[in-house]
């Protein structure tokens, strides 16, 4: 039996945000700690030994903007990407967020 493509963990996830102050007080709350901000104006946070695992940018609503998964290895990501853009979601690479 062939196992379906799974995604292990959420990588990251990167949400549009219409008051960075107050996200930040709530990333706080929960414990996050501030990472290096992004290029954009964005605000990161970390949880873990990663650089970041949260991106808070300014927008006009409060929305998840990305997701990245880790899906294992190269050929579990292929599928997992696979299976999105099937079900119609579109899916972008984005080397930056990937390194």
């Amino acid at each position: 039996m062939t196992r379906a493509a799974e995604v292990g963990a959420l990588g990251y996830i990167g949400i549009g945000v219409s008051n960075l102050a107050d996200w930040a007080d709530f990333a706080r709350l929960l414990g996050l700690m501030a990472a290096a901000d992004g290029q954009d104006g964005s605000a990161r946070y970390r949880m873990d030994e990663q650089a970041w695992r949260i991106a808070l940018h300014p927008s006009g609503e409060d929305d998840c903007i990305y997701l990245g998964f880790d899906c294992g290895n190269a050929a579990g990501f292929e599928a997992v990407l696979a299976r999105v853009a099937a079900a119609g979601w579109p899916c972008e690479r984005d080397a930056a967020l990937a390194a």
